[in-house]
């Protein structure tokens, strides 16, 4: 949606949506070191400023890459600083240009009516948390907490303001586990704010931590599970491999190469703005199978089917790529004729 916007910014501007957001707020809010996409800052020559991102696996955090994606834009790649997007909230908070009344307004209004958490509840008598155009919002102890916040692979973040009394955050750090930090630090600096007493606090950071820990319990059985299953399909494909060795297009999602490694069919799809690999285990009839695909953050089993043509060469191969859309929605793939 936010992607789509972006489009229509720049048709009706007649200018790149970097230099949209460049002369209409990165500079008039004087946010030197705010960038859309890592290749931005490189291009500035403040290469050397950006913070290396870390993933967390194994009981250990992991350096990785700066993720370059442009297909997100509008919905996220802003390179900044924590002093740069504090402006940017002050002149939310303050109403001062470039966010006028009206802009205020119309970005701030309660748009769609979200599911309250428990650590959403005691905001009895105000209206159920919302989401806005890019803001949530929702009461807490009365209070409305106007917020956005964000994830990706290496970062977290969140930026936040209380309205009524003017006050504002910007919380931002270098791997996904910043993301629950930055909530308790929130919650801490909200009740810091409204002079909550310490005894009537919820206890927020054994909440994110009970369940950061379930959900790495769960991710490392998961992955132990799918590593046993690969072994015990690895032999069992009975047409040869080399038949379904070759790379495969798709108009929209481009090429996947599909390999041999290790004795199993593998995806290499490093090539792109969000990379992944895949690891394909033999279901049933030599073209189901199931795929493994793996990233940084963790890895995720997707149905997999080849179609053979009838010079018994497999000519397509399809993989749910949008879960969203349905186990059975598959995107193919059409076989590239060698030269």
């Amino acid at each position: 949606m936010y992607t789509a916007a972006t489009h229509l910014v720049e048709t009706l501007s007649q200018k790149s949506f970097s230099i949209f957001l460049h002369d209409q707020i990165f500079e008039r809010l004087e946010m030197s070191s705010t960038f859309l996409q890592p290749s931005e800052v490189c291009a500035s020559e403040k290469e050397d400023s950006l913070s290396t991102p870390y993933y967390f696996r194994d009981g250990a955090y992991h350096a990785t890459y700066h993720q370059e994606t442009p297909e997100a834009q509008g919905a996220g790649s802003i390179q900044t600083s924590v002093n740069d997007l504090a402006k940017f909230i002050r002149a939310m908070i303050n109403r001062t240009k470039p966010i006028t009344d009206a802009i205020y307004k119309a970005v701030t209004m309660p748009r769609i009516t979200k599911n309250q958490r428990s650590d959403h509840k005691n905001n009895s008598g105000h209206p159920p948390p919302s989401y806005a155009l890019g803001w949530d919002i929702h009461y807490y102890r009365g209070a409305q907490v106007v917020s956005h916040d964000g994830v990706i692979t290496g970062y977290g973040s969140r930026m936040f303001f209380l309205p009524d009394y003017k006050f504002g955050a910007v919380i931002l750090g270098n791997s996904e586990a910043a993301f629950d930090l930055s909530f308790v630090i929130q919650n801490f600096l909200v009740d810091e704010v409204l002079n909550i007493p310490k005894e009537a606090r919820f206890d927020v950071a054994s909440q994110r931590l009970k369940r950061f820990t379930a959900q790495e319990a769960r991710r490392e059985k998961n992955l132990k599970r799918n590593a046993a299953r690969r072994d015990q399909s690895r032999g069992s494909i009975g047409t040869p491999m080399e038949v379904y060795l070759g790379n495969y297009h798709n108009h929209d999602y481009r090429i996947v190469m599909v390999r041999e490694k290790d004795g199993l069919l593998f995806i290499d799809g490093r090539d792109r703005s969000m990379p992944f690999t895949m690891f394909l285990e033999h279901v049933s009839d030599d073209s189901v199978f199931r795929g493994y695909l793996a990233d940084d953050t963790g890895e995720d089993v997707v149905p997999v089917r080849f179609r053979f043509g009838s010079n018994g060469q497999v000519s397509t191969i399809g993989m749910v790529l949008e879960p969203a859309l349905g186990d059975d929605y598959f995107i193919w793939f059409d076989r590239e004729q060698q030269a």
